[in-house]
């Protein structure tokens, strides 16, 4: 769900609260949506955090890029003009087996 996460928000923290366990941490990255249910998870006792674009960070450091550019398989928002809201369906089974709840659009 690259966009309005916050339409998801209530099955979002539903998900979290009924699949995970509250002795795990949880990294959240649903934009300005992932702030607000950092907070709410952590009023429950949750620990969560909003990673936010670490990710994309990170490849852009590895690479060692110079200004934003588009980061193969991820949604990247701050590269739009170059692609960077194309994203390609993941078909690594090692990945896909590990997700706990899928989140529609």
């Amino acid at each position: 769900m690259p966009t309005d996460a916050w339409a998801k928000y209530d099955e979002m923290l539903s998900a979290i609260k009924k699949n995970v366990s509250k002795d795990h941490l949880v990294l959240l990255s649903y934009g300005m949506t992932a702030t607000v249910l950092a907070y709410d998870l952590a009023k429950l006792g949750y620990w969560a955090i909003d990673i936010g674009h670490l990710d994309i960070e990170y490849e852009w450091f590895q690479s060692g890029a110079k200004e934003n550019t588009a980061i193969s398989g991820k949604f990247t928002n701050e590269a739009e003009s170059q692609g960077g809201h194309i994203v390609e369906d993941c078909n690594d089974e090692e990945y896909l087996k590990q997700i706990v709840y899928r989140i529609d659009r």
